[in-house]
């Protein structure tokens, strides 16, 4: 025998003794809709919500505004793994995407030049935290350009200083010295 279940139709079942039990086939869903929550802070390529039909994927794409960062994402309130891709698959029942932004930490760099030249940028410059910044030095004419300071530590001599993820305010100094009138 087989049986076909219809949607909205009674279902005869019965229990271990015979006795007759019935029940009604609940509505039979074949889309999903999905409610997309966005803190401030971001833009993704879905909003409000969509309906995908069972089988096929929602596919969520989120960006962060300037000095912002994707924090992470809830499915029906639990927190999801932090991963730029979210993809939830329409299982018929809807759901509860929260996207979550956060404003990024600024830090000033400092950069100042300590004898005769120029350094570029020049002065305080805001960056955000885990940013990178690339400063060049140039020793003005009858001076060499002899160095970096950052924080108070020697770091290196080439012309140009990059910093790596910025965690903290940062204090670069260029160095340079004088030549002897005899040197040049």
């Amino acid at each position: 025998d087989s049986t076909k279940l219809v949607e909205n139709t009674t279902l005869r079942v019965y229990d271990a003794s015979g006795r007759l039990i019935s029940t009604v086939v609940p509505p039979i869903s074949t889309k999903s809709t999905f409610q997309i929550q966005l803190d401030p802070g971001g833009v993704c390529n879905l909003n409000g919500n969509i309906v995908v039909n069972v089988g096929n994927t929602l596919s969520l794409r989120c960006q962060p505004n300037t000095g912002m960062f994707w924090s992470g994402w809830d499915l029906d309130a639990i927190t999801q793994p932090i991963t730029k891709i979210m993809d939830v698959p329409a299982d018929g029942k809807d759901h509860v995407i929260r996207v979550h932004f956060q404003p990024r930490t600024r830090f000033w760099v400092s950069v100042s030049v300590l004898g005769s030249g120029v350094a570029q940028p020049n002065g305080d410059v805001a960056v955000y935290q885990g940013d990178s910044i690339a400063i060049a030095a140039t020793a003005n004419p009858g001076a060499v350009f002899t160095g970096w300071s950052v924080n108070g530590v020697s770091q290196g001599t080439g012309a140009i200083l990059v910093l790596k993820n910025i965690q903290a305010a940062t204090a670069v100094v260029a160095l340079t010295s004088v030549q002897p009138m005899s040197a040049r």
